[in-house]
């Protein structure tokens, strides 16, 4: 078994986006930390969802460095609450931080 800085190191280098991905600029490429992967796996929400929604948003927004929220009422049908995705935008990396279903706040 290998330690987990390694590990964790490789999954997130498995699972970068490229060039063929449509809706996101070319030279940017998607990271999901181990935490946003657990999230995930337990609300049962899809990657491809989040990799779409963040997608949309990157071609909105200038996609700088910083940190960023998204609160997306739009796949609320298929996870029953509005869905709430935290990034983090360094050079031309985006790592999601987290995933999951936003309970409380939203109107």
């Amino acid at each position: 078994m290998q330690p987990w800085g390694t590990e964790a190191k490789a999954i997130l280098e498995s699972t970068a986006m490229t060039a063929e991905d449509d809706y996101l600029p070319l030279e940017l490429t998607i990271r999901f930390s181990r935490h946003c992967r657990r999230r995930m796996q337990l609300y049962g929400i899809d990657e491809g969802d989040v990799r779409a929604l963040i997608g949309r948003y990157a071609q909105v927004k200038d996609p700088g460095p910083g940190n960023r929220e998204i609160v997306d009422k739009t796949l609320a049908q298929k996870y029953r609450y509005p869905l709430k995705i935290v990034y983090s935008v360094q050079a031309n990396v985006i790592t999601v931080v987290t995933a999951y279903p936003l309970r409380k706040g939203l109107d």
